[in-house]
């Protein structure tokens, strides 16, 4: 039972960093963090010096929250509460099992994502919304040769 709650747990925060990763990688399309500009996009950033100091920055800090600040919250797996106040009452929602079940769900779906977009991303240098353009031709001849034969 309480290896399984930690597993749980470990589950909930993966898919929380997979979450924030996809929207990373959708983002940096549009938007980079000021004296970043000239970076390269996804795995390549990692190698040139401001993105590579930031990350290191970046992994520190979240881990520093990790240890020191939000493990004395954690009442359960995942679950560290309202820290912002936001919910006072259980009409407007809260954390319940349905929630947690509906992040778990999108949380496995993110890390498969944030896979496939590292690995597609280190093999052709392309960033997410790229690798999609490059797709679209072979994706709508796919859907031109078996969409007659569905039912």
């Amino acid at each position: 039972e309480a290896w399984f709650k930690q597993m749980r747990g470990y589950e909930l925060k993966h898919g929380r960093v997979a979450m924030m990763a996809i929207v990373g990688f959708l983002g940096q399309h549009f938007w980079r963090f000021p004296g970043c500009f000239d970076v390269p996009d996804g795995v390549a950033a990692l190698k040139t010096m401001p993105a590579s100091a930031n990350m290191g920055c970046l992994f520190l800090i979240a881990g520093f929250f990790e240890l020191r600040i939000l493990g004395e919250r954690e009442t359960e797996p995942g679950n560290y509460g309202d820290p912002f106040k936001i919910i006072d009452n259980k009409l407007i929602g809260g954390y319940d099992e349905k929630w947690r079940n509906f992040e778990l769900s999108n949380g496995r779906l993110a890390m498969v994502g944030a896979i496939g977009t590292i690995v597609a991303n280190g093999y052709t240098g392309l960033d997410a919304f790229e690798q999609w353009q490059a797709a679209k031709p072979a994706v709508i001849a796919y859907l031109k040769t078996t969409l007659p034969y569905s039912p």
